[in-house]
């Protein structure tokens, strides 16, 4: 399905009237470029999708050249590819919208039914851009803003999973900032019928992925998840993520796997949950009671 440009701003206009967006966040996404970058994301007509509670996964992956360089490309395919079979597995795919988008711009697949999502191979996932982590922020969510706006238009409301996977800091946004990926990613959060997650992989003690995501030092989160208080942590600046919601692995690719799994599990059991209970899985995090 192919929205003109001037009907995705209308729909990011309901979406503000309709209290979803701010407006911070309206003036960040109703602009023509983003529109544009969007388009190709939206794929099917959600009326196409029969289901009381229908669900929307996304997935933000970094394709940028340290990927390759690190010697992980395998383990980002297989984890993107373990996250897909996690969920046909669960058997609760009928209400499932998934994308995919690779941080440099290049839909894998656009919203579609999970049982037409793509594997990620070799021939498909090849990393070697850079990293305009903000921009991809924007549309990628952006994207999702307007398929929850779609769902709201036919009378249904829909609850959101949604990951970003990096292993580096932005690099060449030319439109964004944090503070307006932030703006976004706190709008969707507000709700609390979606989930905004991140994995950033660590190549030295240094790579503080805490401060970008949430704005909270690793000691902070630390002495949180020591004290059984994390999922009361708040995000404190940077993306404005939750705590709960962050993984540091360090750059090996065991432990990158490791990661994507935690990450399948969490989409499983966010799949499988409605209402008051999603709200209550969102709220509890990676720890949250199955």
């Amino acid at each position: 399905m192919s929205i003109p440009v001037s009907n995705i701003q209308d729909l990011f206009a309901t979406a503000h009237d309709e209290g979803i967006l701010s407006q911070a966040s309206l003036k960040v996404l109703a602009v023509d470029d983003v529109g544009q970058s969007i388009q190709n994301a939206l794929g099917v007509d959600v009326s196409t999708i029969h289901s009381s509670a229908p669900m929307i996964g996304s997935l933000l992956v970094d394709d940028s050249a340290s990927i390759r360089f690190g010697s992980n490309s395998q383990a980002v395919r297989d984890g993107h590819n373990f996250c897909l079979k996690a969920l046909r597995d669960s058997k609760q795919g009928s209400g499932i919208l998934v994308s995919c988008r690779y941080i440099n711009g290049t839909q894998l697949y656009p919203f579609v039914p999970l049982d037409r999502a793509l594997e990620m191979t070799a021939a498909n996932y090849n990393p070697n851009g850079s990293t305009p982590l903000y921009d991809a922020i924007v549309e990628n969510l952006g994207g999702v803003v307007l398929k929850i706006q779609e769902f709201a238009n036919i009378g249904s409301a829909a609850r959101s999973s949604n990951w970003i996977f990096t292993d580096g800091h932005d690099e060449f946004s030319r439109r964004n900032t944090i503070d307006q990926a932030r703006s976004v990613i706190t709008d969707l959060l507000k709700m609390e019928t979606n989930i905004v997650g991140a994995v950033g992989v660590k190549y030295s003690q240094n790579d503080d992925f805490y401060r970008i995501f949430c704005g909270r030092s690793e000691d902070e989160v630390d002495r949180a998840r020591a004290d059984g208080t994390l999922e009361l942590l708040e995000p404190a600046g940077g993306l404005g993520i939750w705590p709960r919601w962050v993984l540091t692995p360090n750059n090996t690719q065991s432990e990158i796997r490791k990661a994507w799994q935690v990450v399948s599990q969490s989409n499983v059991r966010a799949s499988q949950a409605t209402g008051a209970a999603f709200s209550q899985f969102a709220a509890g995090g990676f720890a949250a009671k199955p």
